[in-house]
C-alpha cells in the first residue's frame, strides 16, 4: 500500500537486508548514552546485544526504535529512555515509471537524480523527462521554543534542462524519494477491463470473423411492455493483460490506450493479408469511476472519455458541497494489484502535475468533511446516543415496575 500527499508518493524507507543500521539509547536521568551499529542480515534479522535476534526487515526507523525501546525497557527496567535508529548506509527510494521500482543503497553521498534512475532500470517508455519530481524530508522550527517538525518539501526537475546540475535537489541526499511522473497518454487498458472491438471494411463479408456477435439483452422490468436492446459482447482482458482475439490469437493490451490497440490490430491485418482496408475502433465498456463524500451527487459514473480529469469528475457530482475540504481530496486507485492513496489539494499550483489529475478506470474520488460538518456529525451521533440511552434507561425502569406489581 502506498500513501501519496498533494497527489504525489512519499513512501517512507524501509530496512532490507544488508543494511547497516546505528541505534543510539539515551536515558537522561542516568545522563548515559550509548551508540551501537548492527547489520541486518540476509533473512533481515539483527542481533541487539545479548537481547537475541529480531526481525526488522520491512520496517521504518521509527519502528525499530520503537521496539528496540520495549525491548530495553522490559529487559533491564529502563524508564523515559528514548531510541533513535538511523541507516549508516546511503538509500534513495526510486518510483513511478522506471523498471524497477524500489529503494537502493549507495556506497558512498555522491548520488544524483540520472545515477538514481539509472540504478532503477531507466525510465519506462512512458516515463516524463521533463516533470520528474524529488521529495526530500526537512525539520522545520516547530511550536514551542527549541523544538522541530520535519515536513516534506517537493521539487519538480526536468532531466533535460542545461540548468539541472544547478538545481538543490541535483545531489541527492539519503532518503530522498525520485518520481518519474508518467506522459499522460489518456486512458490505458488493464486487466478486468472490457474491451468493445469493432472491425469494419469496404467488404463487411470480409470483416465479419472479426468481430463478436451482438446479444440482445432485456432492459427494465421483465413484463410485455419492456425494450430490447442490442450490444456487442465484449472481450476481457485476463490477468497478464491479454484477450484472444479472432484469428489473431492472444495479444498483449496492458498498458495500450484504445487508439494504439486500434492500431496495432489494424497493423497485424494488412500484415497478414487479412484485411486490406480495416477500420478498427476499440472501446472500455466498463470504464467508470465513483465519487463520493462532500459532492452534492455522489454515485457511480460511467464515461466514454478518453481524458478525464479529476476537476471535470468532480463537476459530474455536481462540485463540492460549501462542507467539502479542497485540500483533501482523496483518489483511490489499484495499480498491479496495490492499492495506492492520493491526497490531493485542488488549490495546489502543482495540481495539474499529480498523477492522480487524470483519472483512470475504477478510481474512487472521496471528498472529505470540514470540521464544521465532522463537528455537527459528532453533535448528531452523541444526540442518538443519548437517546438509546434515555430509552433503554425508560425501558429498565418499566421492567422493575412490571415486576414489582407482578409480584
Amino acid at each position: 500500500m502506498q500513501d501519496i500527499k498533494d497527489g504525489t508518493i512519499y513512501q517512507e524507507i524501509v530496512v532490507q537486508p544488508e543494511d547497516r543500521l546505528s541505534i543510539v539509547v539515551t536515558d537522561p536521568k542516568l545522563k548515559k548514552k550509548s551508540t551501537d551499529t548492527v547489520e541486518v542480515g540476509k533473512k533481515g534479522d539483527i542481533v541487539y546485544l545479548t537481547f537475541g535476534e529480531f526481525k526488522v526487515e520491512g520496517m521504518t526507523l521509527i519502528e525499530v526504535s520503537e521496539m528496540i525501546k520495549k525491548v530495553k525497557e522490559g529487559k533491564e527496567g529502563l524508564k523515559d529512555i528514548t531510541v533513535t535508529t538511523e541507516f549508516e548506509n546511503f538509500k534513495i527510494a526510486v518510483w513511478g515509471e522506471v523498471n524497477h521500482k524500489g529503494t537502493y543503497s549507495f556506497s558512498d553521498n555522491g548520488v544524483t537524480i540520472p545515477d538514481a534512475i539509472k540504478r532503477a532500470g531507466d525510465q519506462t517508455i512512458y516515463g516524463r523527462e521533463d516533470n520528474v519530481l524529488i521529495m526530500r524530508k526537512v525539520k522545520v522550527k516547530g511550536k514551542g521554543k527549541g523544538k522541530e517538525e520535519e515536513k516534506i518539501e517537493y521539487h519538480y526537475v526536468d532531466l533535460n534542462s542545461p540548468a539541472l546540475k544547478l538545481s538543490p535537489v541535483y545531489q541527492l541526499k539519503h532518503n530522498d524519494v525520485v518520481f518519474v511522473s508518467r506522459i499522460n497518454k489518456g486512458i490505458i487498458i488493464q486487466p478486468k477491463d472490457i474491451l468493445s472491438i469493432t472491425v469494419s471494411s469496404r467488404d463487411p463479408n470480409l470483416a465479419i470473423s472479426f468481430n463478436k456477435p451482438m446479444v440482445s439483452y432485456q432492459a427494465g422490468s421483465t413484463s410485455a411492455s419492456s425494450s430490447y436492446s442490442q450490444r456487442i459482447l465484449g472481450y476481457l482482458v485476463d490477468i497478464d493483460g491479454k484477450i484472444d482475439f479472432p484469428i489473431l490469437g492472444p495479444l498483449k493490451v496492458k498498458g495500450l490506450t484504445r487508439e494504439e490497440l486500434s492500431d496495432m490490430i489494424k497493423q497485424q491485418l494488412i500484415t497478414k493479408d487479412l484485411l486490406k482496408d480495416p477500420i478498427v475502433t476499440t472501446e472500455i465498456m466498463n470504464f467508470k469511476i465513483t465519487v463520493l463524500g462532500e459532492v452534492r451527487s455522489p454515485g457511480v459514473f460511467e464515461l466514454r472519455d478518453d481524458k478525464i480529469t479529476l476537476l471535470e469528475a468532480l463537476g459530474r457530482a455536481g462540485d463540492l458541497t460549501i462542507y467539502g475540504r479542497r485540500d483533501n481530496v482523496l483518489v483511490t486507485r489499484e495499480e498491479n494489484g496495490e492499492i495506492i492513496y492520493f491526497h490531493v489539494d485542488l488549490r495546489s499550483s502543482n495540481l495539474t502535475q499529480s498523477p492522480a489529475f487524470y483519472l483512470r478506470q475504477n478510481d474512487v474520488i472521496y471528498v472529505s468533511p470540514n470540521k464544521t460538518q465532522t463537528a455537527r456529525t459528532e453533535i448528531n451521533e452523541n444526540k442518538s446516543m443519548s437517546i438509546l440511552l434515555s430509552l433503554a434507561s425508560f425501558l429498565m425502569s418499566l421492567i422493575v415496575i412490571i415486576s414489582n406489581i407482578s409480584k
